[in-house]
């Protein structure tokens, strides 16, 4: 879930969302998860590690894909709309 959409959310007085910092809990996540390097968790524990130590890297990535995304998607709805309801 992307920081700015839970910032979008109606407030309902103090919400722990307001408190979280994303990026911390974010890498946390990914290094308690890249811990469990036990049994069949022990070939995915390095990804999870490498994200923890890459997550603002990964974050910017997945900012640059949203973006890219959202134009596409108005540059469809804009020829959408020229060509259904123009005619």
């Amino acid at each position: 879930m992307f920081p700015e959409y839970v910032a979008m959310l109606p407030r309902r007085g103090l919400r722990l969302d307001s408190l979280v910092d994303y990026v911390k809990a974010g890498k946390e996540s990914y290094r308690i998860v890249g811990a469990f390097d036990q049994f069949e968790y022990r070939y995915a524990a390095p990804l999870y590690r490498r994200l923890a130590e890459q997550f603002e890297y990964c974050v910017h990535g997945l900012n640059r894909v949203k973006s890219d995304l959202e134009a596409l998607r108005q540059e469809q709805y804009q020829f959408w709309k020229k060509n259904l309801l123009d005619d």
